[in-house]
């Protein structure tokens, strides 16, 4: 080690990070593989987001909600999973309300081998300004 080298005090995070798509505030995005039928859940505060992907032959390419309820909502990616190219909706879309806050969303869904999927999303919230 040089003499020269200066070993400081670790510091916390040096800036408060906010990120934007637009107007859109940006609140989590990541990628989880996971396999058909199973469930991915995001917890915002006490609500509950729950995504699972499926596979149905009678079923034309749609995301639908399987289930809602005030704490929870469960939405099924039906038949997207079909391509290794992927598919999904990248424009951000209008989910639902929690708090008086409207949440958007995006997803991306590949498959990789079988059952196997990688689900790629992100979640927005509506604001006014960039503060």
């Amino acid at each position: 080690m040089s003499s020269e080298t200066k070993i400081t005090e670790a510091k916390g995070n040096l800036f408060q990070v906010k990120k934007f798509v637009d107007d859109l505030a940006l609140i989590d995005s990541g990628v989880v593989h996971f396999i058909n039928d199973s469930v991915f859940t995001i917890m915002l505060d006490d609500f509950s987001l729950n995504f699972v992907i499926v596979n149905d032959a009678e079923e034309k390419r749609r995301l639908r909600i399987k289930e809602q309820s005030k704490k929870s909502i469960t939405l099924e990616f039906v038949n997207f999973d079909q391509s290794n190219l992927g598919a999904g909706v990248l424009k951000p879309t209008s989910l639902f309300v929690i708090n008086g806050v409207e949440i958007y969303f995006t997803f991306f869904i590949r498959s990789l081998e079988n059952t196997q999927k990688e689900f790629t999303y992100t979640l927005l919230s509506k604001t006014n300004n960039k503060e």
